[in-house]
């Protein structure tokens, strides 16, 4: 027999390509869908690449781009949410293991906006399978590399050591699970090497304020006059499930620790 194939949309961007970096599992062959090569949001085109590449699980991690201006609220959210409904029924006729991406606003904030609730509809419609213990629901939380744009306040902080200005921050003391993006790559490949099932949340399990991060990138900060109030509480990340096979968020305490 050969190799258990998996298919990894999303392999180029931020996550994906950590991901390919990681991959270790033996017996597999990772399987990398690009945006470039392969356009998901055409219809149908979802169920045609799973049909011809026979996969034995899929990791879905292709949507808008969190770094990409306007990602949050573009009108391609409505389009992901459908093509993420036709990679569902397709492994579900195939027999394929899934693994879906959703997000820590899902649970955290009272009102979402397109991605949120594209993501929170994902979510519904599959909850009977996740529930059940048929599919996995990956929910990362506030995923950063200090490397690249990959949260607006990196990109911000990355800009300020360049020119020296400090970032103004409108909400410098509200807290999240901030978790390196190599940490939630370990954390994607172990709950599909010990097979995890239902809802698998990857953070760090602690929290850590706005201001803490951008001082750790190396940039200094400065309290905006126009405040944003909190719209949700600070929530973190239950990671026993992760833990339990033997994985922990390294580069994110090392990041912090430093």
């Amino acid at each position: 027999m050969g190799d258990r194939r998996v298919l990894l949309t999303g392999a180029a961007g931020l996550i994906g390509s950590s991901v390919q970096d990681q991959w270790d599992i033996n017996g597999t062959t990772l399987v990398p869908v690009h945006r470039s090569e392969t356009d998901l949001l055409a219809p149908g085109m979802a169920a045609r690449l799973i049909e011809k590449e026979l996969p034995a699980a899929v990791i879905h991690l292709a949507w808008c781009g969190a770094s990409t201006a306007g990602n949050r609220e573009a009108t391609e959210n409505a389009e992901w949410l459908r093509a993420s409904l036709e990679i569902k029924s397709a492994c579900e006729t195939l027999g394929a293991e899934l693994y879906l991406t959703g997000s820590s606003l899902e649970v955290a904030a009272s009102q979402g906006d397109a991605y949120t609730e594209a993501k929170r509809r994902l979510y519904a419609a599959s909850l009977d399978d996740i529930s059940g213990r048929k599919v996995t629901w990956l929910r990362p939380y506030y995923v950063f590399d200090p490397a690249q744009d990959s949260l607006r306040v990196v990109k911000a902080a990355r800009a300020a050591r360049g020119t020296g200005e400090p970032v103004r921050l409108m909400t410098p003391f509200a807290q999240h699970d901030f978790v390196h993006v190599q940490d939630v790559a370990s954390a994607i490949v172990a709950a599909v090497r010990h097979r995890l099932l239902g809802v698998v949340e990857i953070g760090s399990g602690h929290l850590h304020s706005v201001s803490e991060l951008v001082e750790r990138m190396g940039a200094e900060w400065t309290q905006a006059t126009e405040r944003l109030e909190e719209t949700h509480a600070a929530h973190v990340a239950d990671v026993a499930p992760l833990r339990s096979t033997g994985w922990r968020p390294l580069a994110t305490s090392a990041f912090f620790s430093d």
